[in-house]
């Protein structure tokens, strides 16, 4: 590769004019012979995650009881009473789980909203969820991501 006079190849120490891609081989031995600071007490490489390492508890990912997450795949599930027409079912629903989601914690309520985001096929709540018309999911999520300014109106 010919280069004007005024520019000139640099490369990273332990690389070879060669390419790219033997310094970038050199460049990650020279990281994986990095070991972590001593006071982490491992010699794993420094980007690698440390087991060892505890997170403040206001960081630890707070799930749904079972109890939650089955009342509301219930509620979603159950058949239509005798007497329900297909437009009263789902507004019967859409009441249930608003109830459902009134008592929740805000925690709770993100974690659900990050489930619905994420939109896995083996999770059972989103299944259940995508049951309901577009209409009637919009206006609960939306139901869920107001539960912050709700609890602040109810603490006054």
């Amino acid at each position: 590769m010919q280069l004007p006079r005024s520019l000139k190849l640099v490369t990273a120490p332990g690389a070879s004019a060669a390419g790219p891609a033997n310094g970038m081989v050199a460049r990650r031995g020279q990281m994986l012979a990095r070991s972590a600071p001593p006071e982490m007490g491992t010699q794993q490489p420094v980007w690698e995650c440390n087991a060892g390492v505890q997170r403040p508890s206001g960081s630890v990912a707070r799930s749904l009881t079972p109890a939650l997450e089955t009342a509301m795949i219930a509620i979603l599930m159950r058949p239509l009473a005798v007497g329900e027409n297909q437009m009263t079912g789902n507004t019967n629903r859409e009441r249930e789980l608003g109830q459902l989601f009134s008592a929740l914690e805000y925690a709770h309520a993100r974690e659900i909203l990050r489930r619905l985001d994420l939109d896995r096929a083996d999770d059972a709540l989103v299944a259940a969820f995508k049951r309901i018309t577009i209409e009637r999911r919009a206006r609960l999520r939306a139901f869920l991501a107001d539960t912050r300014r709700r609890q602040a109106l109810q603490r006054g």
